[in-house]
């Protein structure tokens, strides 16, 4: 990246190992010439479909990215990046207006941070760039630490540092003379294509568009690899794959997969159906769960700048390790597959459909779908209606015992927050547009981006194709398969790739967790690594957050006092490295 001159008043330089840029710019140095020189625009990550792109813009094909935001812009103003594919941010500074665009992805898979004080703004891909500016700083949010604590998402353009700001998925960020304005450029309203018609319409038409989305991002990768499970979200990625590779669309694809034999997240069965059905080149990785040291943590939290506590790093080694070995540049992932294809709380759209006479059917309906007995079905059921427990009856959170007292009001903030309803016409739509425009899902992103990064590989995510949630959000859900029309857990992708697969795979409902192999982990960890910061400091900072005891193992019982001691020791380790 070219490094500007500083009398400029705007100094931009690339950060290491391909992470993104920081752009930090002195409205008060920028000098007269500044003002007459052209837009310039900095870009993380990629632009797929380019050409199309160029080509409605009216730009040679030599055109270089950047030029092609800065003249998009300039042409269609801020919903050009409606028009935008891949995973990519992107910032343009006009000198002439004063003004700074910055805009992320429509999931924040490459964030953009900002920080602004008096004339002086600073855009960057990660918070520690910002961090290591004078008059930024790491002084830390307590709200966001307590979210983090919790698992529970915060405000959407909060960080971990009070003076850092994020800008939200799908949304651009405006900052002119010292005022930011924040535009949401994705959705949430959508419109229908009126060619989709039918339901068969609605099957074909996605089955067309995830394949595009595949297409697009196996283009110009040497060695694809696929990181696939035994759930529906990688196997459909599998089939479609094979099968544009077959009919010369795209390049060969390696199936990578973790096994974990006697464990309860084991999927090798389901696994070994689709290799088979497919005959698709493949690797298998077997890792198994072990204790972290405590260098290992610290090197976490540094690669991230956020108190994670990688459990499952066990299993990214592996699978790392596999993909390099078969010369891998790009990694291929089912990310946002659950967000796009679950029926998400679909017994609310059935006792909604059911009305009041068919109300005594919902829980067996429920029951059928589920494996589930008559009594946890009928809870669903009440769920489904709006009952709840009454306040003083409800299951109170073991964790927020170990808060200290004054953020607990915080903790209580967190848990009443709730997405405001968009006015979708099925409550499916509701909570996938909640979820995508979840604070906790947007880091989720960011965290598999820049995990593969260090790692040598570029992340692609066909499910998180702009394109499929236009059409699946826009589509009435009168014309979209249900869970209660089949009892399918992911009713659009069954109906979609099922014949390409066993029948095994898709003929029942189908959910694992990594609880088991996390629990084993953090096990494992804790005892050494705790041992190991209590040779440091005394007392811990995170005494600032949690009591004591939940510095040592914690008084809640079982995997969640594992997972939160985890936390809390990801969280000392992190403020440790802080200046």
């Amino acid at each position: 990246m070219a490094q500007l001159p500083r009398s400029s008043g705007v100094e931009a330089r690339a950060l290491a190992d391909g992470r993104g840029f920081l752009v930090t710019i002195d409205l008060d140095a920028a000098s007269g010439s500044e003002l007459d020189s052209a837009p310039r625009a900095w870009l993380h990550g990629e632009l797929l479909a380019g050409a199309a792109l160029r080509a409605e813009l009216g730009l040679d094909a030599a055109v270089d990215d950047a030029e092609v935001i800065v003249r998009g812009l300039a042409k269609l103003g801020e919903p050009f990046f409606g028009r935008l594919l891949g995973e990519v941010a992107c910032v343009v500074w006009d000198p002439a207006a004063r003004t700074l665009v910055a805009a992320t992805d429509a999931w924040g898979t490459r964030p953009i941070y900002w920080a602004a004080r008096g004339d002086r703004l600073a855009v960057a891909t990660e918070t520690r760039a910002l961090r290591a500016l004078e008059w930024v700083g790491s002084d830390v949010d307590r709200t966001s630490i307590v979210a983090e604590l919790l698992r529970r998402p915060g405000p959407p353009e909060a960080t971990l540092f009070r003076a850092i700001r994020r800008v939200p998925a799908g949304h651009a960020l405006a900052l002119r003379r010292g005022q930011a304005r924040l535009s949401r450029w994705f959705g949430p309203r959508f419109a229908h294509d009126l060619a989709v018609r039918t339901r068969e319409d609605f099957l074909e038409r996605f089955r067309a568009t995830l394949e595009e989305a595949i297409a697009d991002r196996l283009r110009g990768a040497r060695a694809p690899v696929l990181l696939m499970s035994g759930g529906f979200d990688s196997t459909a990625l599998a089939a479609l794959a094979t099968s544009l590779a077959r009919q010369g669309r795209a390049p060969s694809v390696t199936a990578c997969s973790a096994i974990f034999p006697g464990l309860s997240c084991d999927e090798e069965p389901r696994i070994r159906l689709v290799l088979d059905a497919l005959a698709m080149p493949h690797r298998v990785v077997a890792p198994e769960p072990r204790a972290l040291s405590l260098a290992e943590v610290r090197e976490d939290v540094r690669r991230h700048d956020a108190p994670n506590f990688f459990a499952q790093r066990p299993i990214f080694e592996a699978e790392w390790a596999a993909a390099r070995a078969l010369g891998a540049d790009v990694v291929v992932t089912g990310l946002g597959g659950d967000e796009l294809t679950v029926d998400w709380d679909y017994q609310v759209d059935l006792v909604r459909r059911a009305g009041l006479l068919g109300l005594p059917g919902a829980p067996a309906e429920i029951a059928r779908i589920e494996g589930l007995g008559r009594l946890a079905a009928a809870k669903l059921v009440l769920r489904a209606l709006g009952v709840r427990r009454p306040r003083a009856l409800r299951k109170a959170d073991p964790a927020l015992a170990l808060l200290r007292p004054e953020l607990r009001p915080i903790a209580s903030e967190l848990a009443e927050r709730r997405a405001g309803e968009v006015g979708f016409d099925a409550h499916a739509k509701e909570v996938r547009f909640a979820l995508m425009t979840n604070a906790r899902v947007q880091s989720a992103n960011e965290w598999w981006a820049r995990e593969a990064a260090s790692a040598g590989f570029t992340l692609r995510s066909p499910f998180q194709d702009r394109r499929l949630w236009e059409l699946v959000l826009g589509t009435p859900a009168e014309l979209q398969p249900r869970t209660f029309d089949r009892g399918e857990y992911k009713p659009a992708l069954v109906r979609t790739t099922g014949p390409m697969l066993p029948s095994a795979l898709t003929s029942r409902y189908w959910k694992v967790t990594f609880d088991e192999f996390e629990g084993r982990a953090i096990a494992a960890s804790l005892p050494q690594i705790e041992a190991a910061l209590d040779g440091g400091l005394r007392p811990w900072l995170a005494e600032d957050f949690v009591f004591e005891r939940a510095t040592r193992g914690s008084g809640v019982r079982g995997n969640k006092s594992l997972i939160f001691s985890s936390r809390v020791v990801a969280l000392e380790t992190w403020l440790r490295d802080l200046p």
